[in-house]
């Protein structure tokens, strides 16, 4: 009964409101109509914002942000009314409405309505498209070699490739392509086991979409390998999607077909998943404003069913505090409510809370709660050798930016599982400076600490950095590692270990970039040298 209701109230959680956002930024990079800028998904950005950059308190631009990282964003530039330059010293916050577009090439991303939430991320009536066919994305290569310098001498090499690219209006018509996909080719000094032969070649397709939008904007069709961002758990699907907008807030969703496989991403018929999905945005642009989605999945295989669940997520922000939240409720019958012993279990509850205390300081604190849950993948595992513990863990942290530019950063969490009887106990801190004495050197001073059931571990680092110029910048990193065996029983010796890396990355042009990464481990713990390349193209 308390867990059904958690999960309602998160539900109700569809009444509530987002608010403004303010808070210091720095343009990373440049690319013809877009920016980078250092603030992602954890300072609470999403795909779909609009947002004005201000200098001295001067409206320099008007943003919207195309694709939102954990800490970095790449934002379109819908508006400027003065030349842009990497560096620091701005200010983002929530435009107020969006600006006319000015005369500048866009990166293709598509510009929200005037009556869209600025987090809606596309789930609203009467979203802009462009008027001609145009390519966006990235093409990467890359290159990792490790000579393992312990006695157990596994080497390898991985060449990959990797694309992530969207073209949209192909042919003129209100048609888009989605790609996202990596091939990784490993070759190892000898076989592993049989997962991992000598040589292997692996291949992951997460998205290969055609999109079609109604041009009055009401239904979206999409058909190839799906991934919703809406339904959280559910994975990829080879099938098709349909999504209704109801009006300016609401929007109905359903998917259906087969289930690839999990590591090689191939196609398998007979597996089969069923989805559907509301969405509810509120709130306009500037105001106080909150987005949520609830949705079910069922998964497949023949008659059986291997999971059912319900799933929420909700964010909002609420003047200087973002919310946000993400909870499965699984749903079980025949099997598995026998060897789960119930039939409903709250297997996954994540909750999130920022709070913007000053402008210099940033405080946040997170709960995340997992139950693992029966399928027929783990079905004939036996109970004996398949942990059904509940696992549960909480942290809190502060950022606080200082003058000068430095920042310091501070968290402290557990986790806590019902079949241990310690809680194991992690820590962190960190101090950062940037242009020391006006050298332009970036330092980065951290240490880590956890203390588990079977040992306790010190990892102190630093790491310094510096642009050169506009296109190359060259770092370097050290650091120590220390385990400690805690519990008799455990037989875990102390370990040591410590670790030089050297990384860079040299910008060729707007569209290439070129990174690096060279990194030897000695001591107890992973010893080996490792060579990492990235040749990447920006479209």
């Amino acid at each position: 009964m308390k867990r059904t209701t958690m999960l309602l109230a998160q539900v109700a959680l569809i009444l509530a409101a987002q608010g403004a956002l303010a808070m210091e930024t720095a343009i990373l990079h440049l690319n013809e109509g877009s920016i980078y800028i250092d603030k992602g998904a954890v300072d609470g950005l999403a795909e779909g914002d609009l947002l004005t950059l201000e200098q001295g308190g001067m409206a320099l631009a008007t943003l919207q942000v195309a694709y939102a990282a954990q800490h970095s964003s790449s934002c379109t530039v819908l508006a400027a009314s003065a030349p842009l330059a990497a560096g620091g010293g701005l200010r983002l916050a929530s435009a107020d409405e969006p600006p006319i577009p000015v005369d500048l090439p866009l990166s293709g991303k598509p510009k929200e309505h005037a009556g869209c939430s600025p987090n809606c991320s596309g789930h609203c009536l009467g979203a802009a498209r462009p008027a001609a066919n145009t390519l966006s994305g990235r093409l990467a290569f890359e290159w990792r070699h490790f000579a393992d310098d312990s006695e157990a001498e596994e080497d390898f090499t991985q060449p990959a490739l990797a694309a992530r690219l969207r073209a949209q209006r192909l042919w003129g018509q209100p048609l888009d392509l989605r790609l996202h996909l990596r091939s990784k080719y490993s070759q190892r000094s000898r076989e592993l086991d049989a997962e991992r032969p000598e040589n292997e070649w692996l291949h992951r397709v997460y998205e290969a979409a055609l999109v079609w939008t109604c041009p009055k904007g009401r239904l979206r069709a999409s058909a190839g390998r799906l991934i919703s961002s809406d339904l959280p758990g559910a994975g990829n699907w080879d099938g098709g999607e349909l999504l209704a907008h109801l009006g300016p807030r609401w929007s109905l969703g359903a998917l259906a077909g087969s289930l690839p496989g999990l590591t090689d991403s191939s196609f398998d018929k007979d597996k089969q998943g069923y989805g559907a999905y509301a969405v509810y945005c509120a709130g306009a642009p500037g105001a106080d404003a909150y987005r949520g989605s609830l949705g079910w999945v069922g998964q497949y295989d023949g008659h059986l069913a291997s999971r059912e669940f319900l799933t929420t997520r909700s964010s909002l922000r609420l003047g200087r505090v973002s919310l946000m939240q993400l909870a499965e409720l699984d749903l079980n019958r025949d099997w598995r409510e026998e060897a789960a012993g119930e039939s409903k279990t709250l297997s996954r509850f994540n909750a999130g809370l920022h709070l913007q205390a000053t402008p210099a300081l940033r405080l946040s604190l997170s709960y995340d709660r997992w139950e693992p849950v029966r399928t027929l993948e783990n079905r004939e595992i036996p109970d004996s050798l398949y942990a059904q513990s509940l696992q549960q863990g909480l942290k809190g942290g502060f950022t606080l930016r200082l003058p000068e530019r430095v920042s310091l950063g501070a968290s402290l969490g557990y986790r806590d599982r019902e079949d241990e009887d310690k809680r194991p106990v992690f820590a962190s801190c960190d101090i950062s400076a940037a242009d020391i004495g006006g050298s332009g050197l970036e330092a980065a001073l951290r240490y880590a600490y956890a203390d588990g059931r079977f040992a306790r571990s010190h990892v102190p680092s630093l790491e310094l950095n510096r642009a050169f110029c506009r296109c190359l910048d060259l770092g370097v990193g050290v650091g120590f590692q220390r385990y400690e065996g805690t519990e008799a029983e455990s037989a875990m010796p102390d370990l040591e270990g410590q670790w030089l890396r050297v990384f860079g990355g040299w910008r060729l042009s707007r569209q290439v970039d070129l990174q690096g990464i060279f990194g030897h481990t000695g001591g107890d713990i992973g010893a080996g040298n490792l060579v990492q390349l990235r040749l990447a193209y920006r479209l």
